[in-house]
């Protein structure tokens, strides 16, 4: 199933993030349903938006990287950002649109800070 513009899961990462963000897609792209397509566009958005403000991309030196990776049980997104200040990556809009079972880790590296999400790919399609 694709989400109302016909795109799977990596086009919206894309379409989203442009040239700011690195990204690093692994596996085949997921199809998403319309729920599951909106929750993802507002991830990586607020993902973005917040590295801008108060994160890495807020600074002159510092990046912020996407992977994202699908296999048969799980739809996994690893943010990463290097270079800026330290904090949480993790939007409040995590909890709004999210899947039933997903999980998600914050994490503060060395570089910077990072979250995991795990999503069970069943629920794509939601």
């Amino acid at each position: 199933m694709l989400n109302g513009d016909g795109r799977g899961g990596w086009s919206i990462l894309a379409g989203v993030l442009g040239s700011e963000v690195a990204l690093k897609l692994e596996g085949a792209e997921p199809m998403l349903g319309p729920v599951s397509a909106a929750w993802l566009t507002l991830q990586a958005h607020q993902l973005r938006d917040r590295a801008r403000m108060k994160g890495a991309l807020s600074v002159r030196g510092g990046s912020a990287s996407l992977e994202a990776s699908v296999d048969e049980a799980h739809f996994i997104l690893w943010w990463l950002e290097s270079n800026g200040p330290a904090g949480d990556p993790g939007p409040a809009a995590l909890r709004l649109l999210a899947p039933r079972a997903m999980q998600a880790e914050r994490g503060a590296g060395e570089s910077g800070p990072s979250l995991q999400i795990r999503v069970p790919a069943a629920s794509l399609l939601e």
